[in-house]
C-alpha cells in the first residue's frame, strides 16, 4: 500500500473523532480559515450584532468548493465564510474605483449566487438560510460603519483602518445564528450544517470520472491542489499541479479523485500541525 493509500485509510477511521490520534480531523470539502469579523443574526436573517475576533479565536471551520480552497486570484467563493470583498454587497459604495471586472461587486454576485443555489437545495440549512436573508439585503458594510468595526475618511471611503490586522478587503467573516442549540451556534460549530455542505458538495460534483488509483473507485478527478497544509494564512502547497515547471496535461490527473485530493490533504494537515 502506498503512502498516500495508507493516508486515506487512516482518514476514515479517523475523521470527525480524531480516533486514536486524539484529535478531529476536518472534514472533506472544509478548510480552517483564520476569521477577523463575526456577525450575529436571528434565524430570520436579521442583524443583531458584530465584533472583532481576536487572534486566539480566529480558527474557522469553513465550507470551500475545490476552485476556492486553492484559490489565488480571479474570482473563487467559498460557499459560506468569506472575505469582506466577496460577502458585503454594499462593499463598493465606499471605495472610490467601482465596477472593475474582478472587484467586489462581481465576487459578491458570484458568491451569493452560489450560496442561493444551496440554500434552495435539498441539502438547505437552516443557518444557510438565515445568512442568505440577511446577505442579500446588501447593508453588511453599513452595519459594520454603525458598530465602529469599519472606519471611513472625511469623503465617505475606506480609511484603509486595518481589522485585527487585515486589510478591510480582506477580513475573512463568519456567522452566527441566535437562537440556536447552545455551543451550536456558530456556522463553524454546528455539526448538521458541517454535513450538509458535504453532502451537498458530494452530490454536485462536476467533471471527468476516472478510476482513482488510491481508492479504487470511479469518482470525479481533482485539477486543483489546495494550500494551507501548514496554516491558516500559509499559501504553500504539499503537492503542487505544476510538473516540472509545466501546467500538467488532463492524464496527469486521472489518478487521483477530488474527494481522495480532499482527504489527503486534511490528514496531512493533521500530521504536520
Amino acid at each position: 500500500m502506498s503512502w498516500m493509500s495508507q493516508l486515506y485509510a487512516t482518514y476514515e477511521k479517523n475523521v470527525g473523532n480524531g480516533g486514536r490520534l486524539g484529535a478531529a480531523i476536518t472534514p472533506i470539502a472544509h478548510m480552517n480559515v483564520n476569521a477577523q469579523l463575526e456577525i450575529t443574526l436571528n434565524l430570520q436573517g436579521e442583524f443583531l450584532g458584530a465584533r472583532s475576533i481576536p487572534r486566539e479565536d480566529a480558527v474557522t471551520l469553513a465550507p470551500v468548493t475545490e476552485a476556492s480552497e486553492s484559490r489565488s486570484s480571479g474570482v473563487t467563493p467559498h460557499a459560506l465564510c468569506d472575505t469582506l470583498s466577496y460577502v458585503a454587497g454594499d462593499f463598493e459604495a465606499y471605495l472610490r474605483e467601482r465596477g472593475k471586472k474582478n472587484g467586489p461587486r462581481a465576487k459578491f454576485e458570484q458568491y451569493i449566487e452560489n450560496l442561493r443555489k444551496w440554500k434552495e437545495s435539498d441539502q438547505s440549512h437552516p443557518k444557510v438560510r438565515a445568512v442568505y436573508t440577511y446577505l442579500t439585503r446588501e447593508t453588511l458594510m453599513s452595519d459594520l460603519i454603525k458598530s465602529g468595526l469599519v472606519e471611513l475618511d472625511e469623503d465617505g471611503m475606506l480609511s484603509g483602518r486595518k481589522i485585527e490586522g487585515q486589510l478591510c478587503e480582506k477580513a475573512m467573516v463568519r456567522f452566527r445564528i441566535a437562537g440556536s442549540e447552545p455551543g451550536r451556534d456558530g456556522t463553524w460549530t454546528d455539526p448538521s450544517l458541517v454535513q450538509a455542505y458535504i453532502r451537498y458538495f458530494l452530490e454536485h460534483q462536476q467533471g471527468e470520472e476516472a478510476v482513482c488509483y488510491y481508492t479504487g473507485k470511479k469518482q470525479v478527478r481533482s485539477k486543483n491542489h489546495p494550500k494551507g497544509i501548514v496554516a491558516a494564512n500559509y499559501g504553500a502547497k504539499l503537492v503542487s499541479p505544476m510538473i516540472n515547471g509545466d501546467l500538467p496535461t488532463g492524464e496527469d490527473f486521472k489518478t487521483q479523485s477530488r474527494l481522495t485530493r480532499s482527504v489527503m490533504r486534511h490528514l496531512r494537515k493533521f500530521t504536520v500541525r
